[in-house]
């Protein structure tokens, strides 16, 4: 996936260096993180990958932890920027669960579910990146939420439609999971179809 353009200065018309350079570490340590995982990548392997001294990182992204921070981050943008270029900005429920239950959602996404992955893992000692994580995937929770009403006009305000969203997500999140293992796509369909059915409130 292409990277967002770099943030441009205004007064002379040129990149924000410092934008781009905390970019180039970020994306060489997201690389290194689904190459080797997490505890094995130092800030030396980092400075290595994006051609930059250690003292450069340093200066750009501070600590190791900010870094995991940072990357964790761009994560959650290349996801939603994902999503928003499957669905559209105001989608309703169904265009969201086809694409959540979809091959092109596992494929497109397969290069940051493994650093997601390790990410994932490091929140269980981090609660300041776990929060940042759960801020992802209420956002998709919320983007459901308004699906499944957009689909139902006639929902009364006070129906938990994120409550439904919630369990969608959990089910599209395992679904993601067993499909990389292998399980056949037919399995998936029957996830799809009963994500349909939680939405409409079959």
């Amino acid at each position: 996936m292409e990277d967002k353009p770099a943030v441009r200065n205004s007064r002379r018309g040129r990149p924000d260096m410092a934008v781009v350079r905390r970019q180039q570490i970020v994306n060489a340590f997201l690389a290194l993180i689904c190459e080797r995982g997490l505890e094995s990548v130092s800030l030396d392997d980092v400075a290595a990958a994006s051609g930059v001294q250690r003292s450069v990182i340093r200066h750009y992204m501070g600590n190791r932890a900010q870094l995991v921070h940072d990357a964790a981050a761009t994560l959650i943008e290349r996801y939603s920027e994902l999503i928003r270029g499957a669905v559209g900005e105001r989608p309703g429920a169904r265009e969201i669960i086809r694409y959540l239950f979809s091959r092109e959602w596992t494929a497109d996404a397969d290069f940051p579910d493994r650093a997601f992955d390790e990410l994932f893992h490091e929140a269980a000692r981090d609660p300041a990146l776990r929060d940042r994580l759960r801020g992802a995937y209420d956002l998709l929770v919320e983007l459901l939420a308004a699906g499944i009403r957009l689909d139902r006009p006639d929902l009364p305000p006070d129906a938990p439609a994120e409550q439904i969203a919630y369990q969608i997500v959990c089910l599209a999140e395992h679904n993601a999971a067993m499909q990389r293992l292998g399980f056949p796509p037919g399995q998936a369909a029957a996830a799809q179809a009963l994500a349909r059915r939680l939405a409409a409130g079959d």
